[in-house]
């Protein structure tokens, strides 16, 4: 534990909120890891179908004459658009949602409660 030491002996209080400020760790708090987790799975699910999509595509390409690989490759290309559009309105709700409670969570890295 030598690397508190030097923070330690710096900080005028004991409390454990004083060193950790001035080591810089910076502890998240519910409503920001909510946010970050709104995010990433946004993110995430938005990902998986634009390149379900694209393997979609290069499946149709792939296909030539078959018609049953022309079946599957329309089906994940159809599957991965309406994933897609089920993420958009699912963002567009949260975020109609958030905007009339008045709480901002895709502006930054804080969350902003009213205005």
């Amino acid at each position: 534990m030598d690397i508190f030491k030097p923070a330690l002996a710096a900080s005028s209080s004991a409390d454990a909120s004083g060193w950790l400020g001035k080591i810089g760790i910076k502890l998240p708090d519910l409503g920001g890891l909510v946010a970050s987790a709104l995010k990433i799975a946004f993110f995430l699910a938005a990902l998986f179908f634009l390149i379900q999509f694209i393997i979609g595509g290069f499946s149709w390409i792939a296909a030539g004459g078959d018609q049953k690989a022309l079946d599957q490759a329309r089906s994940r290309l159809t599957n991965a658009v309406i994933g897609l559009l089920i993420v958009v309105a699912a963002f567009g709700v949260i975020y109609i949602i958030l905007s009339a409670l008045h709480i901002n969570i895709f502006s930054g890295e804080t969350i902003i409660i009213g205005k």
